[in-house]
């Protein structure tokens, strides 16, 4: 069932969680295209995920309400930090099976159960015969607070984004890039394939306090960042935007220069470079500026990088969409027909029951015996095995993890030649060492090697060894 069509808003309020602080636009849709009528950045003195939502609404209340915004359709933006990311292919299929793909990967990509988890995509295209997708997903609790503090607020939520600067659907743009954004303590990095988002990533620092420490950390991050994309996107990246302070600006342009990565350095002083905003008193403040760029696309129909806020449907529409689909007088004589084969139907259902009641009868007794013989066969099927080397590979592999859950495994397989793989999450890089150590010191386990690391918090690894007998 097809929900009810959407009504594009012209006028919408675009709130942003940094970490710590808020920043806030009000934007309208006018003849010539959008017009800017208000913006604020300050602190917000409450975390949005663990404080009281009722607490944060009212600040944000408070917030608006001096800066004189009576608007009440709204959209959140959320911190890349609270968004779980992983790049997919999609094959070509069927578009109602799309859905229960993507489920199916979100369930092989992120460690919470897919059920816990609102999930949204960015399409992009490597080559002419290839399809991706970044799937970023977010706990649905979280979605949760956000709809409290937008109710406390006396905000209507129309949406759940990310707030991005140098956004493709607000101007065009052909080229691949890389774009850096100046956030709270840290930096948010993406990579713009045309008009979909190849990659994003949250880079907790604090530039300038260290800065040859952090110079090492941002070029890390970059190499990491490029070896995780298709040949053909990173082939396409000719530029590498900056967005943020004119200082932070000058300090990271020193350091990208030092890279050798054969790309030209396009320095964006935090500024919308479409030209259509329209500004009323001052300039659009660099914090502001990725906030605006998000609202700016939405209030002319175009969707955002990602929606996070599933679509609503009530009850009156459900109902509404089934009546409509028949005429009344059709309706009337089909429910007619149905009556009578009803009634006919619970006459022949009563003789049938009672006939198969005196058959069941005469077999429950058997049937309740093989009933419990197959609950034991299901307990103790999954254990069985002709030797003992998978379970002391198991045994093995168990003692080595930490006590604490700070380490935990999503995936283990053993395949017929004794060789074991394990995908594992950790919080702690420390933790995952001092495990990968354990290992090794078994006399049994040879040839580890450690196949894949990805992520932050958590960290992703994967890993593999041969189990020797004996």
């Amino acid at each position: 069932m097809k929900a009810a069509k959407k009504t594009i808003p012209k006028s919408l309020v675009g709130i942003e969680f940094d970490l710590g602080r808020i920043n806030v636009v009000h934007m309208v849709r006018n003849g010539v295209g959008v017009k800017l009528k208000k913006q604020s950045s300050t602190v917000l003195n409450l975390d949005p995920l663990r404080n009281d939502p009722e607490l944060v609404g009212q600040q944000i209340w408070n917030m608006l309400t001096e800066l004189g915004v009576r608007e009440s359709a709204c959209i959140f933006c959320i911190p890349t930090k609270w968004i779980l990311t992983a790049q997919i292919d999609l094959p070509p299929m069927p578009e109602e099976d799309e859905a229960e793909y993507v489920r199916l990967m979100a369930e092989r990509e992120f460690p919470f159960p897919v059920d816990d988890l609102s999930l949204s995509l960015s399409r992009f295209q490597p080559d002419a015969n290839t399809t991706c997708a970044t799937q970023a997903a977010i706990p649905t609790h979280y979605l949760r607070n956000l709809e409290q503090i937008a109710k406390a607020a006396r905000l209507r939520l129309v949406g759940i984004t990310i707030a991005t600067p140098a956004n493709p659907r607000s101007t065009i743009r052909t080229t691949s890039r890389i774009v850096l954004q100046q956030r709270e303590n840290g930096l948010d990095l993406l990579v713009w394939q045309k008009e979909g988002l190849a990659a994003i990533r949250w880079l907790e620092t604090e530039f300038g306090n260290e800065p040859d420490m952090e110079k090492v950390s941002l070029v890390r991050e970059l190499r990491i960042t490029l070896g995780q994309l298709h040949d053909q996107v990173r082939a396409e990246i000719e530029t590498i935007e900056l967005w943020g302070s004119p200082a932070w600006i000058q300090q990271i342009q020193a350091v990208i220069q030092e890279i050798v990565f054969a790309l030209q350095v396009q320095v964006v002083a935090g500024a919308i470079d479409s030209g259509i905003v329209v500004q009323t008193t001052e300039p659009l403040r660099p914090a502001c500026v990725p906030l605006a760029e998000t609202l700016y696309p939405i209030l002319l129909d175009r969707p955002p990088v990602f929606q996070f806020l599933p679509p609503r449907i009530t009850p009156l529409q459900q109902w509404i969409e089934r009546v409509s689909t028949r005429g009344y007088f059709v309706f009337g004589g089909v429910a007619g027909a149905v009556l009578l084969l009803f009634l006919a139907a619970v006459v022949f259902q009563h003789f049938k029951l009672s006939r198969l009641e005196s058959q069941w009868n005469a077999i429950a007794d058997r049937v309740a015996e093989v009933e419990s013989l197959q609950q034991q066969v299901k307990f103790f099927r999954p254990w069985y095995t002709h030797d003992g080397s998978t379970l002391e590979a198991l045994h093995a592999l168990t003692l080595a993890f930490p006590e604490e859950g700070t380490v935990w495994a999503k995936m283990i397989e053993f395949d017929e030649n004794s060789v074991v793989s394990c995908t594992v999450f950790s919080k702690d890089n420390r933790e995952w060492l001092d495990m990968i150590d354990r290992l090794r010191s078994v006399e049994q386990v040879t040839d580890l090697q450690v196949q894949q690391i990805q992520g932050k918090d958590p960290m992703q690894f994967v890993f593999r060894f041969d189990w020797m007998e004996g």
